[in-house]
């Protein structure tokens, strides 16, 4: 069986997660690279999911592979890079650890980093919370960014990553 794109895997994504509006699906040139899809909210809070594989024929479940330990570090230097572009500035590590989800009927563990910082990206200057989540999921990397404002409705994000993964688990079993 030829393996799902995640163009294709996105595709089939909801206009709307409960109060999350979708953006456009974006790929990176590169079939490696995969796609990601972005989710929004009024409180300037943004979901992003990227799905890629690297060029990896497999890629195991969970956060213990070299692989998924690589993306996450190729992703913590990322959110500094943006700062560099001025898309944050004050960043300060919060938190590393791992989380779990519940998707449908398994417990899927995630590699998180959090940073806090200010957000002059839409032209205030915004209190933000910058989480990331990196894990191997059914022969692909999956990876989560999610920025919003420090005060904002974490248990909205945390119910909308559950879906976002289960939806993904179901489409690639």
């Amino acid at each position: 069986m030829e393996k799902k794109t995640p163009r294709n895997i996105f595709k089939m994504f909801p206009a709307r997660i409960n109060e999350f509006s979708v953006g456009a699906i974006r790929t990176y040139g590169d079939e490696k690279l995969g796609a990601s899809i972005a989710y929004s909210f009024e409180d300037k809070t943004a979901v992003t999911l990227y799905l890629y594989d690297q060029g990896a024929s497999h890629i195991e479940d969970g956060v213990n592979s070299e692989i998924v330990q690589q993306a996450r570090a190729m992703a913590k230097k990322d959110i500094f890079q943006a700062e560099r572009y001025g898309f944050f500035r004050n960043l300060k590590m919060l938190i590393e650890n791992e989380v779990e989800f519940n998707i449908g009927t398994e417990v899927l563990i995630m590699l998180h980093s959090a940073y806090s910082g200010i957000s002059d990206a839409l032209g205030d200057s915004l209190p933000v919370i910058s989480d990331l989540y990196v894990t191997g999921l059914k022969d692909y990397i999956c990876k989560i960014r999610v920025t919003r404002p420090s005060q904002g409705n974490e248990k909205n994000i945390v119910n909308l990553i559950q879906i976002l993964l289960s939806k993904i688990a179901s489409m690639l079993s």
